[in-house]
């Protein structure tokens, strides 16, 4: 994975995008957008998650990034997205795209 040279601004939203690999469809159905949406919301936590050891009380605490929009597409996806915290955009992408 490319590691970033600059620093996000804390205060700056930024445009973030992903497609699949050779332009694939990523979403095939409902059924994976609504568990792309699920890991966006446990994903934004500054707390280490295990997927499979989360339930129904899941408290996620404080959060890595502000969400400001988002669109699904099949084959990609866009962000509109603002870090709370030094380095949180990078934690919360790596947690999101390795979940």
């Amino acid at each position: 994975m490319a590691l970033r040279k600059q620093t996000f601004a804390p205060s700056e939203f930024y445009h973030l995008y992903n497609r699949g690999t050779e332009k694939r469809i990523i979403f095939e159905d409902k059924k994976d957008y609504q568990h792309f949406l699920y890991l966006m919301y446990i994903c934004n936590t500054t707390r280490s998650i295990e997927l499979r050891k989360i339930g129904e009380n899941f408290d996620r605490g404080e959060t890595l990034v502000e969400i400001g929009a988002y669109c699904l597409m099949p084959n990609h996806f866009h962000f509109l997205i603002r870090e709370k915290e030094n380095g949180g955009i990078s934690k919360y992408m790596r947690k999101l795209l390795t979940s």
